[in-house]
């Protein structure tokens, strides 16, 4: 039996190459901002920093990075989750196993300032980090030296954390009160 043009099977694989070809890979989904954030039209960008450092301090935390050439300011790490999450998971023992870290910019746009948020809630993964080390290279024989693995540093700069999620909440309630410091104002 010899195939056709018109073979049903044959019109249905070519209209399916054509369409795969002409549609490419593009994907539907959006991309969103991964900062929450607010429009000040009436105010300068060193103000708008300004209320944002007092509006993290007002809400309890404490400020890391404070960089008005930036624009930016990083909390410390607050220890433990967001009151809406979850409890740590199986495998993140220990105090202190989920952390969360504020980050506000502020970035002039046209007569007053963009103030954006994002608060990240992560979790201390430096064990599975280790336990998968020895997978990423292509031996099986030990051929890093001490200095290689943690070496000559501290526990702080060899502790992993993974990004979990970001606490939409909590970026929320930072807007709100550099909203509330700018109303008083």
């Amino acid at each position: 039996m010899r195939a056709t043009v018109y073979d049903p099977v044959l019109l249905l694989a070519a209209v399916w190459s054509i369409t795969a070809l002409a549609g490419g890979c593009a994907s539907t989904s959006q991309v969103t901002d991964p900062y929450a954030f607010r429009l000040f039209s009436s105010t300068d960008s060193a103000t708008a920093l300004a209320r944002a450092d007092a509006a993290l301090t007002n809400l309890g935390y404490a400020v890391r990075l404070h960089d008005p050439d930036r624009g930016l300011i990083e909390t410390m790490p607050f220890s433990g989750a967001s009151r809406d999450s979850e409890r740590p998971r199986i495998g993140s023992s220990g105090r202190d196993a989920l952390r969360t870290i504020a980050t506000v910019r502020v970035t002039p746009s046209g007569t007053g300032s963009r103030v954006a948020c994002q608060v990240v809630v992560q979790q201390r993964s430096t064990q599975a980090h280790r336990l998968f080390r020895a997978h990423r290279s292509r031996s099986d024989l030990p051929s890093e030296t001490p200095i290689e693995l943690e070496g000559a540093t501290t526990q702080d700069q060899n502790t992993v954390w993974r990004t979990l999620r970001r606490d939409r909440g909590r970026e929320r309630a930072i807007l709100a009160e550099i909203q509330r410091l700018s109303a008083e104002s």
